[in-house]
């Protein structure tokens, strides 16, 4: 027994200096806060380790997030998770579930925040105007990947198996564009003095001559083939109609011929005429003369006679334009339609960059004009009732959610480096920490790391104890 109180007493004060020098070292990496002077003289170890190098920690932390947690590899993967997305339509179907039940506008809703029409106009038309170089890029972009699909796609991807019909609403809109355009283009030429030439620049004199001349045996084949349509036998029948009723000999034929079969008798002449090889030749050599004379017809007595046949014209354009487009597809499904383009001299970039790219350009030149176009769409949106909006989330939540996905997404992809480069993540954290008041500090670490403080704590009783146990065993071996 006596020999016992030894060791226990050396694995005693062992456990306690072990624990103690640990507790010390553990609360001296936090205090004191401050350095503690004596005569002007800096007591060594203060401040604690954390207060001393807190700016070092913070650039440290930084520079982990930075590198290594918030990144655009880590923000598309958590964007693209299930739970992300779960979250993410639940929050929208609970916002715009809790705003559908006071019944109000998105105008009158925004009212209630103290959010104005004329802050979210000048707010967008300011964003475009500093934007109007990304929009840009964006817009080219789009237009590069659109006609990249487009025209590595197969025509027969895009249509039917069966002949190619056009909706009966979409005939209709034909022909009612025709009419309104052949009232336009009459009513800007018909008083003025003006031949077709004046009216064609030089580019696009031989931009018509060169595809005429390219697709002359094509056109000659298709207005064969037209003879057949309705639309032609109808205009036809009411040109021959009007004719004879407008002579004397006219009615003395058209008492022996009926109608219908002088109107037979002409489609057969003209088909017949058009499929004779020797046509096709000598309207090719008289190419030149035809455009001479097409170049010095009044532009004037065409539309006034278009004018007053628009009303079989429309019909008649808009057959025309179904049978072109039923022919051009079902000759060409196996074809790319990149391949059809390119056969028909349309550039496709070239256009979307006319119509989409150079018209933002214009648009988006000053705040004025950039106004006139978002204010209408601003004031059109700000007169929905948000019930409209539950509506479109509760329907089509599960696409909006993967479209702002997508969104997002691509914005990474595309701005992903700028955006946190713009953020300066490291620089962030480090102001962050800077601000926050010591003991903050102190209670962030513990709160990550208090179970292994405590454990390296204990850890040191256990190792201090079984020193304590060897020291005495020691002593005897070298007494």
């Amino acid at each position: 027994m006596n020999n016992l109180i030894p060791i226990i007493a050396s694995m005693s004060l062992g456990g306690i200096i072990g624990y103690s020098t640990n507790w010390i070292a553990i609360k001296m990496l936090f205090k004191p806060l401050r350095e503690v002077r004596i005569f002007n003289i800096r007591v060594p170890f203060t401040p604690g380790v954390v207060p001393r190098q807190r700016h070092a920690l913070g650039t440290s932390i930084g520079e982990t997030i930075e590198n290594h947690i918030l990144t655009k590899e880590s923000l598309s993967d958590t964007v693209h998770s299930e739970q992300f997305q779960r979250k993410l339509s639940y929050f929208l179907k609970t916002t715009v579930s809790s705003l559908n039940k006071n019944g109000l506008t998105i105008s009158q809703q925004l009212k209630k925040n103290n959010v104005q029409k004329r802050q979210l106009v000048n707010f967008l038309s300011t964003t475009t105007l500093n934007n109007r170089t990304i929009f840009v890029k964006v817009l080219r972009d789009f237009c590069d990947l659109f006609v990249k699909k487009a025209r590595s796609t197969p025509l027969k991807t895009l249509v039917s198996n069966n002949s190619f019909q056009l909706a009966e609403d979409f005939d209709i809109f034909i022909q009612e564009n025709i009419s309104a355009y052949i009232e336009e283009i009459n009513y800007k030429y018909s008083e003025q003095d003006l031949k077709i030439r004046d009216v064609l620049n030089s580019d696009y004199k031989n931009m018509l001559e060169a595809y005429v001349e390219n697709n002359l045996e094509e056109a000659v084949k298709f207005l064969a083939v037209s003879t057949n349509s309705h639309f032609v036998k109808q205009f036809i029948s009411k040109s021959l109609e009007q004719f004879l009723s407008e002579s004397f000999f006219g009615n003395i034929v058209k008492s022996f011929v009926s109608n219908d079969t002088l109107t037979q008798m002409t489609l057969d002449s003209i088909q017949s005429r058009l499929e004779d090889p020797e046509t096709l030749k000598e309207i090719r050599d008289n190419l030149p003369a035809i455009f001479e004379k097409v170049y010095n017809i009044d532009v004037g007595k065409i539309t006034d006679f278009i004018a007053s046949q628009k009303l079989v014209i429309s019909p008649v354009i808009s057959s025309l334009v179904k049978d072109f487009i039923g022919s051009l597809l079902s000759s060409n499904k196996e074809k790319l339609l990149g391949d059809i383009l390119d056969d028909l001299g349309i550039d496709m970039k070239m256009i979307l960059d006319s119509y989409i790219v150079d018209k933002f350009i214009v648009i988006t030149s000053d705040i004025q004009r950039i106004n006139q176009i978002i204010d209408p769409i601003i004031e059109k949106i700000l007169d929905t009732k948000v019930s409209f909006l539950f509506q479109l989330v509760e329907n089509y939540s599960d696409k909006i959610v993967i479209f702002l996905c997508k969104l997002f997404t691509g914005l990474l992809a595309n701005y992903g480096d700028d955006i946190l480069n713009a953020l300066d993540v490291k620089r962030m954290v480090e102001n962050q920490v800077d601000r926050l008041d010591l003991l903050d500090v102190e209670e962030i670490i513990l709160g990550v790391m208090n179970n292994q403080l405590k454990a390296i704590t204990w850890f040191g009783l256990l190792l201090g104890a079984l020193l304590g146990l060897l020291i005495p065993y020691i002593n005897m071996l070298l007494s």
